[in-house]
């Protein structure tokens, strides 16, 4: 190797490697050998696969068998082992050297490391397909207020060509206005939450504290489920202590026992869900909305404090 060669080699940040028509390797850079911790003599010949990952040793070799095959350039993406024995992403360039008959006669190429720029794809397909399922899930929530309101809307205009103006009957207009009424709240709510998200991302989420009584406004959200619990005939208990007042954010909190709540009822099977408020010490006071449904699987708690996460599927 010339020490030209061998200075240049030294000098770049990826890993410099060089093999024989066959395939097997007869030099490294410094740099190669110090990333993954083995002397020269382990890594020449074929030795160089086993710091390939497993599970991509079988695709690197065949691309680099079908590379000397068609005696063209290598690009192949796969696991290297470092000193540490930790697993990092690197991309392998390389060349075909010919003579001057135009017969191969080496390989020059590099390794370089693409860790980062891999788990930053991957992130941002992670992110793409969570925004996806957002959107799909928003989607929904929104159309079901949507519906009602358009169903209620057209029960009025039928009732009002089938009687007529001075015969609709006050009670039945002034209930479907009522519900009209409150998938309209419903549906500002939505628009709320997205609003919220929006405003996190954008780093201007505000906290508004007020003095308020947690108390009062926990079993005021409870009772607001009262006609929705009568028809899915679901029941709530309530173990409130009175008296529960701190310096707080009354509409975010309401978002909060509002949520849990839904959630409860949503996946609580039609069973007992149980709403309770204590205060555990001077300066705390606890929650807890508990449900007897489907329960959230142990390896999935921790997902649901993420963004847009859910413990099963939308469906």
């Amino acid at each position: 190797i010339g020490e030209q060669f061998r200075l240049i080699t030294e000098a770049i940040p990826q890993l410099v490697w060089r093999c024989n028509p066959d395939g097997s390797a007869d030099y490294f850079s410094q740099a190669f050998l110090e990333y993954v911790g083995y002397p020269a003599e382990d890594m020449l010949g074929w030795g160089w696969s086993e710091v390939i990952h497993p599970s991509d040793r079988p695709k690197v070799l065949e691309e680099w068998k079908n590379s000397r095959e068609a005696e063209d350039n290598l690009s192949v993406e796969f696991r290297v082992k470092n000193a540490r024995g930790g697993y990092r992403w690197f991309v392998s360039l390389g060349k075909p050297f010919r003579s001057e008959s135009g017969e191969v006669i080496k390989y020059y190429g590099t390794w370089t490391n693409v860790d980062d720029q891999r788990r930053t794809r991957e992130n941002l397909k992670q992110a793409l397909k969570v925004k996806d399922e957002f959107i799909s899930v928003a989607s929904h929530e929104l159309k079901t207020p949507i519906t009602s309101m358009k169903l209620q809307t057209q029960m009025m205009s039928r009732s009002l060509k089938k009687t007529g103006h001075e015969f609709v009957d006050p009670a039945q207009l002034d209930r479907l206005i009522s519900m009209s009424d409150k998938q309209l709240d419903r549906l500002n709510r939505l628009v709320d939450d997205m609003l919220d998200i929006s405003r996190i991302g954008a780093g201007r989420f505000s906290i508004l504290r007020t003095k308020m009584d947690l108390s009062k406004l926990t079993k005021e959200v409870a009772d607001r489920y009262s006609e929705r619990l009568l028809s899915e005939k679901s029941i709530l208990q309530l173990d409130i202590s009175d008296g529960i007042v701190g310096n707080w954010d009354l509409f975010r909190l309401e978002q909060v026992v509002d949520n849990l709540i839904s959630n409860a009822l949503k996946y609580g099977e039609g069973k007992p869900i149980l709403i309770s408020l204590k205060r555990a010490e001077p300066n705390l006071a606890v929650l807890s909305v508990k449900d007897q449904g489907i329960g959230i699987p142990k390896e999935h708690q921790g997902r649901i404090f993420r963004r847009f996460e859910r413990a099963v599927s939308s469906n």
